[in-house]
């Protein structure tokens, strides 16, 4: 389905999910047998459109792009994605049924064990600009690194044991003029 990033933008998704029917007698008491698929995809929905409202487009594609990358298996660190979806979502089947006498949620009796990202993606309409836009910013991304290579390179032929002073203090300048702090970037060339 189609879902809204925090970015404003439009994406689709597929995910996977495992869960277990864990405590038998929250599940007879609490869910209809027919209903326990209906049941667990509205939780999982709404926990995946609440998730990914928070993301920025960038962010979900990349972390679908890992998965890809990886075979679909778990990466070495938690995604932190998937882990919210699931937390909310178990979330959601803890609060069917009611609490019980000392005030615990009854809940479903269903535990989701676990839920996986297989793919995003933008709208198909766009997906060529899109590519076209990453792939641009990659390629600055590149040549950025490359001029500070080349000019690594430059001032330490030219200044020689300096040069590292002159880098730091070059990029402090940087810096401070990028966050509009044009007192400090002054300071910085005394």
């Amino acid at each position: 389905g189609s879902l809204i990033t925090s970015d404003r933008s439009l994406a689709h998704a597929r995910f996977e999910v495992n869960y277990t029917r864990s405590q038998p007698s929250a599940f007879l008491a609490n869910v209809h047998p027919d209903s326990e698929a209906a049941i667990v995809q509205s939780a999982i929905h709404s926990a995946i459109v609440q998730t990914v409202a928070e993301v920025s487009i960038d962010d979900l594609l990349r972390r679908s792009a890992a998965a890809t990358e990886d075979g679909g298996s778990a990466s070495a660190r938690t995604n932190l994605i998937e882990e919210r979806i699931r937390r909310l979502a178990q979330d959601n089947l803890d609060r069917i049924g009611g609490v019980d006498a000392d005030g615990i949620p009854v809940g479903a009796g269903i535990d989701i064990s676990s839920v996986q990202l297989t793919q995003a993606y933008p709208p198909l309409p766009v997906v060529q600009q899109f590519n076209e836009v990453n792939n641009a910013v990659s390629q600055a991304e590149s040549e950025s690194q490359n001029a500070r290579r080349e000019r690594t390179d430059i001032l330490s032929q030219a200044a020689g044991p300096a040069a590292e002073t002159l880098l730091q203090l070059i990029d402090n300048y940087e810096a401070y003029t990028d966050l509009g702090r044009e007192e400090d970037a002054e300071r910085t060339l005394e």
